[in-house]
C-alpha cells in the first residue's frame, strides 16, 4: 500500500500546533487550519476569498509589500487582529508555494502568538535599564564568578569602572586582580578561597582598585555562594560591588580623630563633652564620667548632675560664655572653674575649651574638651608666693581672659 503524501500534508496541516493561513498569490485567503480558526475566531469558510488584510492589524497589505519579505527559514513579528478585535504579535514564517511551472501560486503564513513573550521581554528590558541606571547612580555593580574556571560576568558600574563600552561583559578573576592594589591582592584571593571552603560564610571585603582613568578607589565586594556543583562544593559566587571611597575616607578620618582624642586625653585631658539636642542633657566621654560618679555607659546625663559639682560662681560665668557662643557672638570659649571630684571629694581646677560645631545633618551642637589643670594652677600659685607678687600684680593676673579666680578649694559648696 503506497503512502499518499497529500494525506500526510493534510494531516500535518490540520494537527499543527501553530496557526497556518493559506492565501492565493493575490493575497486572498484560501483556508485556515483548526489552530488558526481558534486563534482568529473565524471558521475557514467565513474567510475564504476575502483579502488577507481582514486578519492583519498592520498597514495596507498587498503583493508589493511582500517583495523582500522573510522566507520560511526566517521569521518576523507581524501584528494581527482577531474577530473580537484583539490585536496580538504573531511570529510569522512565510512560505511561497509554486506550481509545476515554477510560478508562485499560493503563500502560507505559519503564525505563533508571541504577545505574552514580547510583553515579558519588554518588561525585562525596562527592568534591565532601570537596574543599570540604579547601579550606575549608586556607584554599584553586580558580578557572578565561577570558582572552578575563574570566569565570571560583570554589569552596571563595574563595566564603566573598567572602561568597557558594554553594560555587561565577561571578566576573568585574573583580569580583575590586575586592577586590585598589589597590597590587597593576597587578601582578595584569600577571601574567595575562604568562601569556597566555607560556603555559608558571607563574602565582604574592602580593597583598593585602579579605575580606568588611573584613579585609585576603594571598592567593597559583597556576595555569597549561589550555585553548587554535583559534588556539593561551592561553584559560583554572586553579589555586588560598591564604590565606598568617600565612606572609607570618612571612616579613616574618624579613626584618626579618635586617635588624636585618645592622645589628647592621655596627655592630660580628662574628657570631652557635647550638649545634646535636648538642652537639658549632655554627652560626656572619658575620665570626666568617673569624676562625676556616673556609669561607664556613654549615655546622655542631666546637665544639672554635672553643674551640681561645679563651683557656683564659675558655673555662672561658664554658662554666660556658652550663651554667647550659641548666639554666634563668640567663635569659641575657654573657661576655667573648680569642680568637686566625686571619687575623692577634692576640688579640682578644670579648663573647658570648645566651640559650636555643625553636624552633617545641619544641626548645631556645642562641643568641648576638658583638661585637669590643677597641677598647673598649683605651680602658678607656688610661683606667685615665691616671687612675692604684689596684690596689684595678682589682680592683673586674675583678669586674664577666660581664667576665673574662685573661692578656696576647701570651702563648702551648696548642691543644687
Amino acid at each position: 500500500m503506497s503512502v499518499d503524501l497529500d494525506d500526510i500534508y493534510r494531516a500535518v496541516h490540520e494537527n499543527s500546533l501553530e496557526a497556518v493561513v493559506a492565501a492565493s498569490s493575490d493575497l486572498r485567503i484560501l483556508s485556515l487550519n483548526p489552530t488558526a480558526e481558534r486563534l482568529f475566531g473565524y471558521a475557514s469558510d467565513e474567510l475564504a476569498g476575502r483579502k488577507a488584510q481582514v486578519i492583519r492589524a498592520d498597514a495596507r497589505l498587498d503583493v508589493a509589500e511582500r517583495k523582500g519579505a522573510v522566507d520560511g527559514a526566517h521569521s518576523q513579528i507581524m501584528h494581527y487582529r482577531t474577530r473580537t478585535g484583539r490585536v496580538f504579535d504573531g511570529e510569522t514564517r512565510e512560505i511561497t508555494v509554486q506550481d509545476d511551472a515554477g510560478t508562485d501560486s499560493a503563500v502560507l503564513w505559519i503564525i505563533r502568538d508571541v504577545t505574552e513573550r514580547q510583553t515579558l521581554q519588554a518588561r525585562l528590558e525596562v527592568s534591565d535599564v532601570q537596574l543599570r541606571a540604579a547601579l550606575l547612580s549608586a556607584n554599584e555593580g553586580s558580578y557572578s564568578l565561577n570558582l572552578d574556571t575563574g570566569i565570571g560576568s560583570i554589569q552596571g558600574f563595574l563595566t564603566e569602572f573598567l572602561g568597557v563600552a558594554s553594560h555587561r561583559a565577561s571578566l576573568s578573576q585574573d583580569r580583575w586582580l590586575e586592577v586590585v592594589h598589589e597590597d590587597d591582592r593576597d587578601r582578595f584571593k584569600s577571601a574567595f578561597d575562604e568562601v569556597a571552603r566555607n560556603p555559608n560564610s558571607p563574602l565582604d571585603l574592602v580593597y583598593r582598585a585602579l579605575r580606568s582613568d588611573g584613579v585609585w578607589r576603594w571598592l567593597q565586594y559583597r556576595g555569597r555562594v549561589t550555585e553548587f556543583g554535583r559534588d556539593g562544593n561551592a561553584m559560583r559566587v554572586s553579589g555586588t560591588v560598591s564604590d565606598v571611597t568617600e565612606r572609607e575616607a570618612l571612616e579613616r578620618k574618624l579613626v584618626e580623630s579618635e586617635r588624636r582624642l585618645t592622645s589628647a586625653m592621655e596627655a592630660g585631658s580628662c574628657g570631652v563633652w557635647e550638649i545634646a539636642e535636648d538642652p537639658d542633657s549632655v554627652y560626656l566621654h572619658g575620665e570626666i564620667r568617673e569624676m562625676l560618679g556616673v556609669s561607664d555607659k556613654p549615655d546622655a546625663i542631666s546637665r544639672k548632675r554635672w553643674h551640681a559639682q561645679i563651683e557656683p560662681e564659675g558655673l555662672k560665668k561658664a554658662l554666660a560664655t556658652h550663651a554667647l557662643v550659641r548666639r554666634g557672638e563668640l567663635d569659641g570659649f575657654d573657661v576655667t572653674y573648680q569642680m568637686r571630684d566625686a571619687r575623692t571629694g577634692l576640688w579640682l581646677w578644670i579648663r573647658s575649651q570648645g566651640k559650636m560645631l555643625t553636624k552633617p545633618d545641619g544641626t548645631k551642637r556645642i562641643t568641648g574638651i576638658l583638661t585637669d589643670v590643677t597641677t598647673q594652677r598649683n605651680l602658678a600659685e607656688n610661683w606667685r608666693k615665691k616671687s612675692n607678687c604684689s596684690g596689684r600684680h595678682w589682680n592683673q593676673q586674675k583678669m586674664v581672659p577666660g581664667v576665673l579666680r574662685l573661692r578656696p578649694a576647701n570651702s563648702e559648696l551648696p548642691v543644687f
